[in-house]
């Protein structure tokens, strides 16, 4: 009895998304042929010698997945297959698990295989097949307490996304995936719901799933899936003000590092559930039909600021989202001295605390549009290919000097637009100190002289890294968002200040070398002094004994801050860079020289503790790091 082709693919963007559909149904019967019924036929053989090969299965399925026919190779191997007229996907398989399956012209996954369309009594013949030996992956799926899962689906993927395979357990939840040779990443889950999927090893995500190489008669054994019960978020998401329900919504949950997990539609009581593995998740609700705009979990204004959720497995937690009506900004991207529209340049919009808010990418004539809640943003313009310079509204080439643009609701905004004019190419490596080896990642920012940020990038997973840049004096630094590594500043030096300033005129350079020392952490959070309520958009920095910042961090959601920086022992700072609070000194100091140092050892952390700020006397006090 051969299986309908189910689609379980991973759908990704500037993130990778995982996407698991359902399995479909078994076939009970062929489907009936009619008299005018078209063939296609061809021969089956080995990759390895060309040899024919008897018995094996070449089956036809529909595009969207269903088995039409299927039909066994002869001793000189060949196959026929009579089909209604249509559009099919072949693909051919040894049953008895010696070869790999293979889809027709070789191609990777079923969805990426060429559909054959026949029609009347038509003949395609010569639709060959060459089958590789496999190598076998086989293990066990469990749950939390050993216990085996019967009927559960293992998966391979591609590198990119696509499957490639798929098997179920037996009733010891034991599996066996015949695969042909190459890189794959597996995923177990249960089709009942029941449990949470999972990715080799003890992974929630597709990007950080282990790679397998499978190599043809080895066979990989122990690759086990422990399956914990998922956890479930429940809730109704409200208009803002006029707490009415809202249907058609999508609620989402993410990893911290931006992966979709799983999504939900609200019904017509605004009504959503998630099911998700336990772990940690952020909730992001946007609404397809345009009208009420992206919304951060509890009202943050970014996704970096939103509050997370903790699950255990089976938890269960209630929650209430409003979301306002948006307005638009729209504009056109072009370049400064021809006037042509670019196309899939990035225009990003940040708040006045500088988190990013919404993204987007220009159109074929260079047009583009963000959908936003109501307020004040500072909006951004850059390429992703490093030929043009970053650019700022209105024409500023920094995000402090910026324009504000702002959103109303329901309204479209018009003429925000951007001229971009192309830069010098300032490239460069970033390095382990100790192993030599690239660090993928890593986020350099080139600054002017005043400490504003110009321009940035991220290493790729060579470690290297390259930004445009106009003509200038700038000081380059190097940080970790994932907080292994300490902040490291171009030539060596010490901190921003000492620095080496570097001119960039009109000739590519490609000196800049990073080479980062693992660091500790500096943690904990800033609260309202007469409130106690926390404070989102705060930044800490960290001075050295002559004044100099070595490291810094912004609060989120829920004022907490932490980032990574060298063994030392610092003099720490919290600046609030809308001016509504003063500055405050590490455990109450009334001023930098006499504010107690901070130790930090190198793979610790320190004691969290709190900043309490007062308003400010005068929303234009000028704010200085000492």
């Amino acid at each position: 009895m051969l299986l309908d082709y189910a689609t379980f693919k991973i759908s990704e963007s500037s993130s990778m998304r995982l996407l698991l559909s359902s399995l479909l149904t078994v076939l009970l019967s062929l489907l009936a042929v009619s008299s005018q019924a078209a063939t296609i036929s061809g021969t089956v053989r080995s990759a390895a010698d060309g040899r024919d090969l008897q018995g094996m299965t070449v089956a036809a399925y529909s595009e969207a997945g269903v088995l039409q026919s299927s039909g066994a190779t002869d001793s000189k191997g060949r196959y026929s297959l009579t089909l209604s007229s249509g559009s099919y996907k072949l693909l051919a398989f040894d049953p008895l698990g010696a070869f790999a399956t293979s889809f027709y012209q070789g191609a990777s996954s079923f969805e990426s295989t060429v559909a054959l369309s026949v029609s009347g009594s038509q003949t395609l013949s010569n639709i060959d097949f060459s089958l590789q030996r496999g190598g076998r992956v086989t293990g066990r799926v469990v749950t939390s307490s050993g216990a085996p899962i019967a009927g559960a689906v293992v998966t391979a993927y591609n590198l990119d996304g696509s499957r490639r395979a798929f098997t179920f357990t037996d009733g010891n939840g034991r599996y066996s995936l015949v695969l042909a040779p190459g890189q794959y990443k597996l995923a177990a889950f249960d089709e009942g719901g029941l449990f949470a999927p999972e990715f080799l090893v003890g992974q929630s995500t597709f990007v950080a799933a282990s790679v397998i190489t499978v190599s043809s008669d080895v066979t990989l054994a122990g690759s086990d899936f422990v399956l914990g019960s998922l956890a479930r978020v429940t809730g109704t998401v409200l208009e803002s003000g006029t707490s009415r329900p809202l249907a058609g919504l999508t609620v989402a949950a993410y990893s911290l590092e931006g992966a979709l997990i799983t999504m939900s539609t609200t019904d017509a009581l605004g009504r959503f559930a998630l099911s998700l593995p336990a772990g940690t998740v952020k909730l992001v609700t946007s609404d397809p039909a345009g009208v009420f705009a992206t919304s951060f979990f509890e009202g943050a204004d970014s996704f970096v600021t939103a509050r997370a959720l903790v699950l255990g497995a089976g938890a269960a937690m209630g929650v209430e989202i409003t979301v306002q009506a948006g307005g638009r900004l729209v504009g056109r991207v072009t370049d400064a001295s021809t006037g042509a529209g670019l196309s899939g340049i990035t225009v990003e919009a940040y708040n006045l605390s500088g988190t990013q808010r919404a993204t987007t990418l220009t159109d074929a004539s260079g047009a583009y549009s963000l959908f936003l809640p109501p307020g004040e943003y500072k909006l951004a313009a850059f390429d992703k290919n490093v030929i043009y310079v970053t650019q700022f509204f209105l024409n500023k080439e920094t995000f402090a000097s910026a324009s504000r643009a702002v959103v109303v609701a329901r309204q479209i905004v018009g003429n925000v637009n951007f001229s971009l004019s192309r830069g010098t190419r300032a490239s460069g490596m970033v390095v382990d100190l100790i192993t030599g080896r690239p660090i993928p990642g890593i986020t350099i920012g080139a600054y002017d002289l005043a400490g504003l940020l110009v321009a940035s990038g991220t290493t790729d997973v060579g470690g290297r890294w390259a930004l445009s840049l106009p003509p200038g004096i700038y000081k380059f630094v190097a940080s970790d968002a994932g907080l292994r590594y300490a902040t490291s500043y171009y030539s060596e030096a010490p901190n921003f200040e000492t620095a080496l300033p570097v001119t960039v005129a009109t000739q590519p350079i490609d000196s800049f070398r990073f080479a980062l020392r693992l660091g500790g952490k500096i943690s904990g959070s800033v609260i309202a002094a007469a409130t106690g309520a926390p404070l989102a958009g705060i930044i800490i920095t960290a001075h050295d004994s002559s004044g100099g910042i070595v490291g810094s961090g912004v609060t989120d959601a829920n004022g907490k801050f932490e980032f990574a920086i060298l063994p030392g022992a610092y003099r720490i700072i919290a600046s609030d860079p809308t001016n509504r609070f003063g500055k405050s000194y590490y455990l109450n100091a009334p001023g930098f020289e006499s504010a107690t140092p901070l130790s930090v050892s190198i793979g610790q952390t320190t004691t969290p503790f709190t900043f309490q700020l007062q308003a400010a006397r005068s929303r234009h006090r000028a704010v200085t790091p000492k």
